[in-house]
């Protein structure tokens, strides 16, 4: 029974579990049935809302976009939840599409809502499109003044490491003021000027710095578009007329700048150079305005800084020869300066400039202050120095030629006659003729016979040559009329070691003794030695022995000695004093010199290293000046040698051979024994250089001419391409010839491995016959 009963209670227990599960599960399904019903109502409404969200969205952009001002109030009011910043599928804003169709309506209520990403980039727009009003209006707007105070209190100012917006169609480097400028739009950029705002000048091309090494780092394309687009903005007629003090002199400035940036940053080469041509164009702009010569004294005199109040004659003009503004410089305006200050002084004569020239001589001194009158006398003083270097070389050729003229005559004496008597030397016998010159019976030429203490003189209009000598006047003594003497026209070099052995007044080539008799003329050049030729036993050596001995006794002593060495029993000496045609040329050289001092002072090295022609010009004074150093040097060198021989005892002169050796070379004019680099071979040289340099120089002088100087440019210019394609060329002819040697070599000449004739034959040979 009781076994019964627990089975029964059991059996109930069962069920009631199995009810209450039953209803659990109807339950759970009930309830995610209710749940799946809420939720796809909520869906349901969700998109319902989002469509209608999206209707006004789109109502929203359309009024924006076509100026409905109450429609855009009332779906503001109506939908708090609407996002202003809503974009349609081109990804514009309201507020840009407001700016784009000019509603200042529209965009003045929408600033209100919108972010400052989004204003910023509307005020963009608006200058890009040059909207004026909409963009003054946004920048004054007080939205756009919090976030330009925010920017300037955090120093972002160049914009640079700003984070780029898809959507976004200006770069993040890009300011309201760089735009502006780039525009022109002068009211933007003196707004933006006038709040303090400045475009910050980007570093030197290939800067090192912090800052630059870190956007290069960040990223090197928008770094070097960031420097052209802030170049861009300074480069601006508005921003400099609005910015500067002295317009001119900064687009000279930053022309000069953009040119050297465009040779640095070649893959913005030709930006730079437009930049340039508009900074050109923009001076020429300025210059168009100029309507007085007031006015234009004051834009072509003004020097110094822009702040200064300094003005020089023509400062302006120039600075810009200096930076090379070809197009400010053949304005009319500064055409018509320079010719009012070329004549200055002259201007009702301009046409008659040659007579007016003539008439006004008394005062010269006051005219040297014109500039035509400056220029004629440096053209004339450069000519005249062109003339000097063509007399000074014809005059050394001529030299040359009869010297060898007088060698050849030399020798044809010497094999004709019996006596041996030389020119120049000793006395010509009665009656006979040297080459068509016939001398009077009982002259002498060079050699002095002594006849009651007087000389032989020469025939009234008799000549040497084409030279003739005046009368009562001895043969050492006649001069050319070039004024040289005869020893020296003819010999150039006339001097010998021995005429210096002597006493002062007493030699015995070119000065006189006390009686006025010459004991010789000439020493013969061009066989290395003068001697006695066999006579010194003669009656004229032993009348010379017995009217000076002292004086022939070092003559003699000084012929052994230089017998043993190695230029002879005597030699030639070098020239000991300047020419005046070369004391003129030196003096012309120094003139040149403080010419170029005084330019360097008042133009600047870099300004005066910038012309080649300056450059030129410089190095041909530097090579003038080297040559003519030698020469004197040589002359000093001459004159100490030969008064250490003077003064140095004959036992100690031969004791001492290297120093006497080395005495002896810097007396000797022979070349002959001169080494290779001797001063005046190198002084020889390097005058040749020079005077090549000097007729370069008018080359500068062609560009005046309207016919020679664009003939000049031209081939200046086609020399370059001459020289690039000879450079090909040459590459090519060496690949050619490497080309054809790695072929033929193994075919070249080789004796060594050739068959050679011999006299002998091996068993080999025999065996063949």
């Amino acid at each position: 029974m009781s076994s019964h009963s627990k089975t029964t209670r059991n059996t109930t227990k069962l069920k009631q579990r199995s009810k209450t599960s039953n209803n659990i599960r109807k339950f759970r399904s009930r309830f995610a049935a209710n749940i799946g019903a809420i939720s796809r109502t909520y869906i349901l409404y969700k998109n319902v809302q989002s469509q209608q969200l999206d209707d006004v969205k789109e109502e929203f952009l359309h009024a924006a976009e076509f100026g409905d001002i109450p429609t855009v109030r009332r779906l503001l009011i109506e939908n708090a939840e609407l996002n202003v910043d809503c974009i349609d599928a081109l990804g514009r804003t309201a507020l840009r599409l407001a700016v784009k169709n000019e509603h200042l309506e529209v965009v003045e209520v929408l600033l209100e809502k919108s972010s400052s990403r989004h204003i910023y980039e509307a005020v963009l727009q608006a200058i890009s499109a040059g909207h004026v009003q909409i963009a003054e209006s946004i920048l004054k707007h007080k939205r756009y003044l919090e976030i330009w105070k925010d920017r300037k209190k955090f120093g972002d100012d160049d914009h640079f490491f700003k984070t780029q917006f898809e959507e976004s169609q200006f770069s993040p480097d890009i300011t309201p003021l760089i735009l502006s400028a780039q525009k022109n739009q002068y009211e933007i950029v003196q707004l933006l000027l006038l709040r303090g705002e400045r475009i910050q000048k980007p570093h030197k091309f290939g800067c090192l710095c912090q800052e630059c090494v870190n956007k290069s780092k960040f990223d090197q394309l928008r770094s070097a578009k960031y420097r052209l687009n802030a170049y861009r903005g300074m480069a601006s007629d508005a921003y400099i007329s609005l910015s500067s003090k002295d317009p001119i002199l900064t687009a000279f400035q930053l022309s000069k700048e953009l040119t050297n940036l465009s040779k640095q940053e070649k893959y913005f080469k030709q930006e730079y150079k437009e930049l340039s041509n508009q900074l050109s164009e923009y001076v020429v702009k300025l210059l168009d305005r100029v309507r007085t010569q007031d006015e234009l004294e004051l834009v072509l005199n003004k020097t110094g800084k822009a702040s200064e109040e300094r003005y020089s004659n023509l400062a302006r003009l120039k600075l810009a020869v200096q930076y090379r503004e070809k197009r400010f410089v053949s304005h009319p305006s500064c055409q018509q300066r320079l010719d009012k200050s070329w004549f200055e002084g002259i201007a009702p004569s301009q046409g008659y400039c040659g007579i007016f020239f003539i008439s006004i001589i008394p005062f010269a001194l006051k005219l040297l202050r014109f500039p035509w009158v400056k220029f004629t006398m440096h053209t004339a003083s450069f000519i005249a120095f062109l003339l000097m270097i063509i007399i000074h070389t014809a005059d050394s050729t001529y030299t040359f030629q009869q010297t060898t003229r007088l060698a050849k005559l030399h020798a044809w004496y010497v094999h004709t006659f019996k006596q041996n008597y030389t020119l120049g030397t000793y006395t010509f016998k009665k009656n006979y003729t040297l080459g068509t010159y016939t001398f009077k019976k009982n002259y002498t030429l060079g050699t002095y016979t002594r006849s009651s203490k007087t000389t032989r003189l020469f025939k009234q209009n008799k000549t040497l040559g084409s030279y003739k000598f005046k009368p009562n006047k001895m043969l050492g003594r006649y001069m050319f009329k070039q004024y040289y003497t005869l020893i020296r026209y003819m010999f150039k070099q006339n001097y010998t070691l021995s005429g210096y052995t002597f006493k002062q007044n007493y030699t015995l080539i070119r000065y006189t003794f006390k009686q006025n008799n010459t004991l010789s003329t000439c020493m013969n050049t061009f066989k290395k030695t003068t001697h006695l030729k066999g006579t010194r036993s003669s009656k004229t050596t032993r009348l010379v022995g017995r009217l000076y001995p002292a004086v022939f006794r070092k003559y003699e002593t000084a012929r052994n000695l230089s017998t043993e060495f190695d230029f002879g029993a005597d030699l030639p000496v070098r020239l000991m004093i300047p020419s005046p045609l070369q004391m003129l040329i030196s003096i012309w050289i120094c003139g040149f010199w403080y010419h170029e001092c005084v330019q360097i002072y008042h133009e600047g090295v870099s300004s005066y290293c910038a012309s080649l022609y300056n450059l030129m010009d410089y190095t041909m004074l530097v090579v003038y000046v080297t040559s003519f150093a030698l020469k004197y040097l040589v002359m000093f060198k001459v004159h100490f040698a030969i008064a250490y021989l003077q003064r140095t005892d004959v036992n100690r002169i031969v004791a001492d051979s290297s120093t006497t050796q080395y005495n002896l070379y810097w007396i000797v004019a022979d070349r002959f024994y001169w080494s290779t680099w001797d001063p005046v071979n190198l002084s020889e040289g390097l005058f040749a250089v020079a005077n090549v340099l000097s007729f370069s120089r008018i080359s500068y002088f062609l560009p005046v001419n309207a016919a020679l100087g664009p003939l000049q440019i031209s081939v200046g210019r086609m020399i370059k391409d001459i020289v690039k394609c000879l450079c090909l060329i040459g590459m090519v002819g060496l690949a050619f010839i490497v080309g054809l040697l790695n072929i033929f070599w193994y075919y070249n000449l080789r004796s060594e491995i050739e068959v050679e004739k011999r006299d002998f034959k091996v068993p080999a040979e025999e065996a063949f016959g």
